[in-house]
C-alpha cells in the first residue's frame, strides 16, 4: 500500500483469496468461504481499476469455481452469481483472444449447467471448451476436458460417447506423461552437458595454469643460467686481469 503498487496489491488480494478458497474447500468454514469472496472482490475491483483485463478475467473464473463449491455445499441459488461472472470472463477473454482462458470459461460454466439441470447447455459448453484446448494444442488442457466429457456423458448414461472420451483421456494422459518425461529428459541432459562442459574448462583450466607454472619456471631457470654465466665471465675476466 505504501508505495501504490496497485498491481501488487491486486495481486495480493487474489493470492490471499486463494488460500481462503482452499481453506474452505478442505475444511468447509464459513468465515473461510467469505473472506474468500471478499478478497476476491478486492482483486476484481483493483484489477479492473488498472485495466488488467486479462487479471480481471482470471479471478472472475476464481471465484465462479468458489461459488461452485459452494452451490454444491447445498448453496444452489448462487449458481446465478457464477454464470453471470463466467459469462463476464468469457466476453472478456474474447476480446482480447486468450483462448486458454475461453476454454477454462466453458468448462467451468458447463459445470454450473450441469449442477442446474440443463445437460445440453453442459455438453455444448464442454464441447467447445475442449475443441478450443485441441486446437490451441494445449496437452494438459485437452486432457481435463476430455475427463469433463467423460463424466458427463457417465452420468447421462450415454455409454457410448462416455467410452469415446475415455479412450480420448487416456491418450491425452499419455501423451501429456511423454512430453513431461520428454521435457525431464532433456533437463537431465542439458545439465549433464553443462556440467560435462564446466568440467573440460576446470581440466583446460588446470593445465593452463600448469602451462603457464612451467612457463615460469622455465623462465627462472634461464635467467638463473645467463646470471652464472655473466658472473662466470667476470669472473674469468679478472683472474686474467
Amino acid at each position: 500500500d505504501t508505495v501504490k503498487d496497485k498491481g501488487g496489491i491486486a495481486n495480493d488480494h487474489g493470492n490471499i483469496a486463494i488460500t481462503f478458497s482452499y481453506l474452505w474447500k478442505a475444511n468447509k468454514v464459513k468465515t473461510d468461504r467469505d473472506s474468500a469472496y471478499y478478497y476476491y472482490d478486492l482483486s476484481i475491483s483493483g484489477m479492473k481499476a488498472i485495466g488488467d483485463l486479462q487479471g480481471v478475467a482470471h479471478m472472475q473464473n476464481n471465484i465462479s469455481e468458489l461459488f461452485i463449491e459452494d452451490a454444491r455445499a447445498g448453496n444452489k441459488s448462487i449458481l446465478f452469481k457464477a454464470e453471470n461472472y463466467l459469462l463476464e470472463a468469457l466476453q472478456i477473454n474474447t476480446q482480447i483472444g486468450d483462448k486458454s482462458g475461453i476454454a477454462v470459461n466453458y468448462n467451468s460454466l458447463a459445470t454450473i449447467y450441469e449442477l442446474k439441470g440443463d445437460l445440453q447447455k453442459a455438453e455444448d459448453s464442454r464441447k467447445k471448451g475442449y475443441a478450443i484446448s485441441v486446437e490451441i494444442g494445449e496437452k494438459e488442457l485437452s486432457r481435463e476436458m476430455s475427463y469433463g466429457l467423460f463424466t458427463h456423458y457417465r452420468d447421462r448414461k450415454l455409454y457410448r460417447e462416455a467410452l469415446e472420451f475415455h479412450i480420448l483421456y487416456g491418450d491425452w494422459k499419455d501423451s501429456v506423461m511423454n512430453e513431461n518425461n520428454m521435457n525431464a529428459m532433456h533437463e537431465i541432459e542439458t545439465k549433464y552437458e553443462t556440467e560435462k562442459k564446466e568440467q573440460e574448462i576446470e581440466l583446460l583450466t588446470q593445465k593452463q595454469a600448469l602451462s603457464d607454472l612451467s612457463l615460469q619456471q622455465s623462465r627462472y631457470f634461464n635467467w638463473g643460467l645467463a646470471i652464472v654465466a655473466v658472473l662466470t665471465l667476470a669472473l674469468l675476466a679478472l683472474f686474467i686481469n
